[in-house]
């Protein structure tokens, strides 16, 4: 017992120190943790979890619940408890911290210190300054916002003109077709961002979709299988995005809108259209969601300059998000302090600072 007690309190000053060196050496954390010993691990997952056609995540997140519900039980009945009450209570409770111990000390070995890197803004301007010897800063602006309104909007009628045509028919695609376009889409990217490559299992079509919508989520990115289950009740057009923001986790971008706007970069560098398709229509619809709460007029005025069949299919991924149940208010709450918990302590509509990443990406480099 003491021994135990010994390892859990090691545990938790290891993943403490860690956490704290990582605040204080983010370039570091990048190069030796992000890129190299956590990439090892995320791609050792992939390979043991990856062969399996079922989320095992999924399973472990069904026990997870069941063995938390088990210990609350556990202590409220050691509490109502004649006989050594206090013994039973102290019992129940070092078991949750034993366990909660290893549970930190494995988030910290294989995630935690993800979100301690630089910011994807800072990453992009210094390897542009780096590879051309300059020293720029870029301010985002209104301008710089419409012209990717126009870039996307122009390759959204492009796409769906392409998918249309008689000479396109594409072969339907499950989530693993749609996986291995994905693939082609992060490798494309890789020689910007090399840490995005490598070999990582596909996502997997979840056991509990009727409980995602319930919850408003669209997937789950399982950190200790590095397993991605996805909600099959998301909407084709919007299926590959999503698919792509959650493979993103997979290869290490912690930061939401990190993952936002790696996932618009691995669907427009795919060679499939459709997949295509789907980042220009999901960025245009953070976009446009942007300036709705920062800027109506630009607002209206992009609104006015949508033709009708990408509203039609705007309206699709809209009416999807509207099934989202009453756990979704739930799962936002968890969202926040789970991102506070983690260091992102910003307030600023995640739409919003998806579109500043991109507008400084294309700033700095051509369009696509």
């Amino acid at each position: 017992m003491q021994k135990f007690k010994l390892r859990s309190f090691i545990l938790i000053l290891v993943s403490i120190f860690f956490i704290s060196l990582s605040l204080k050496y983010d370039v570091a954390i990048e190069l030796v943790y992000t890129n190299v010993v956590n990439k090892f691990f995320r791609e050792k997952l992939s390979l043991l979890f990856g062969h399996t056609s079922i989320p095992i995540g999924d399973i472990l997140m069904l026990l997870l619940i069941i063995l938390t519900i088990v210990l609350l039980v556990r202590l409220v009945l050691s509490i109502f408890s004649p006989k050594k009450i206090f013994s039973n209570i102290a019992k129940t409770i070092f078991l949750i911290i034993n366990i909660s111990a290893i549970f930190l000390f494995l988030f910290v070995a294989l995630y935690a210190l993800n979100y301690h890197t630089r910011p994807m803004q800072s990453i992009i301007v210094d390897k542009y300054n780096r590879k051309y010897s300059t020293n720029v800063k870029i301010d985002v602006t209104k301008d710089k916002k419409m012209e990717i309104f126009y870039f996307l909007n122009d390759k959204i009628k492009e796409n769906k003109k392409l998918i249309s045509s008689e000479s396109n028919k594409f072969v339907d695609k499950d989530i693993n077709g749609f996986s291995k376009e994905l693939n082609v889409g992060y490798n494309a990217i890789s020689d910007i961002f090399p840490n995005l490559e490598g070999e990582y299992s596909s996502p997997k079509k979840s056991l509990y979709s009727s409980v995602f919508n319930n919850f408003g989520l669209d997937a789950i990115y399982h950190i200790y299988t590095n397993e991605v289950s996805i909600n099959d009740n998301i909407p084709r057009i919007y299926k590959p995005y999503i698919m792509a923001k959650y493979m993103a986790y997979q290869r290490g971008v912690a930061r939401e809108d990190e993952a936002l706007f790696t996932a618009f970069l691995a669907t427009s560098n795919s060679t499939n259209v459709e997949v295509q398709y789907s980042g220009y229509l999901s960025m245009l619809n953070l976009l446009v969601e942007s300036t709705k709460i920062k800027d109506r007029v630009t607002y209206n005025e992009m609104l006015s300059k949508i033709d009708d069949n990408t509203k039609k299919d705007l309206n699709e991924i809209k009416r999807y998000k509207l099934q989202y149940g009453q756990g979704k208010f739930i799962k936002d709450q968890i969202c926040v302090y789970y991102k506070r918990i983690n260091g992102d302590l910003r307030s600023t509509d995640l739409s919003i600072q998806t579109i500043d990443i991109l507008s400084i990406y294309y700033s700095l480099f051509s369009y696509k």
